[in-house]
C-alpha cells in the first residue's frame, strides 16, 4: 500500500474517532493534513461545480482538470473518491497537452469543453470536444454539428 494511500486512510480514522469524542475542540488538524484533506476534497480549483440534480440530498460534484472529467463519489457529504467520466472524453491519435478547459453550471446543465493542443504540430485546437452537458453528472449529452444535443450511450 503507498505511503499516501495509509496517510489518508490514517487521517479519515483520526476524523471519525474525533466525531465521537465529547471534546472535539482538543483535536485538531496540523496544518499539513489539512491542507491533503482539502486536495482530496477538491483537486480541481476553480474547475470544479456542485449541482443538485433532485433537489434533495446529497449535491453531486463535477471536476475537470487535464481535459478529464471527474464526478465525486461521496459519503455522508465526505469526497472518497473522483471516478473518471469516460463519456465526455475524444480520442486523439497525436501526443498531446491541455490547453483550455472549461466547467460551469447554469443552474439546468453542467456543461463541458475543452481543448487539446498536439506537442510540435503548430497549436490550434484539433484534439477539442464538442460541448458536453449534463443534469446529473451521469446521464451525458454531446452537441452535434447543428447544434441539436445527443444523448451519448453510457461506457462501460
Amino acid at each position: 500500500m503507498k505511503q499516501s494511500q495509509k496517510t489518508l486512510q490514517a487521517l479519515l480514522s483520526f476524523l471519525l474517532i474525533a466525531g465521537c469524542t465529547d471534546n472535539i475542540e482538543k483535536l485538531k488538524l496540523s496544518k499539513e493534513d489539512r491542507e491533503r484533506i482539502l486536495l482530496l476534497q477538491n483537486p480541481f480549483g476553480r474547475n470544479l461545480v456542485r449541482i443538485n440534480a433532485t433537489g434533495k440530498g446529497e449535491p453531486i460534484l463535477i471536476g475537470l482538470k487535464d481535459c478529464k472529467v471527474y464526478r465525486a463519489e461521496t459519503e455522508q457529504g465526505v469526497v472518497t473518491e473522483w471516478v473518471h467520466v469516460p463519456e465526455v472524453a475524444e480520442f486523439y491519435p497525436l501526443p498531446s497537452a491541455c490547453s483550455r478547459e472549461n466547467v460551469e453550471y447554469d443552474g439546468e446543465y453542467v456543461k463541458i469543453e475543452f481543448c487539446k493542443t498536439p506537442i510540435a504540430a503548430g497549436g490550434g485546437c484539433a484534439g477539442g470536444i464538442s460541448p458536453h452537458r449534463s443534469r446529473n453528472g451521469k446521464d451525458w449529452e454531446v452537441r452535434t454539428e447543428k447544434g441539436n444535443w445527443k444523448p451519448i450511450d453510457k461506457l462501460p
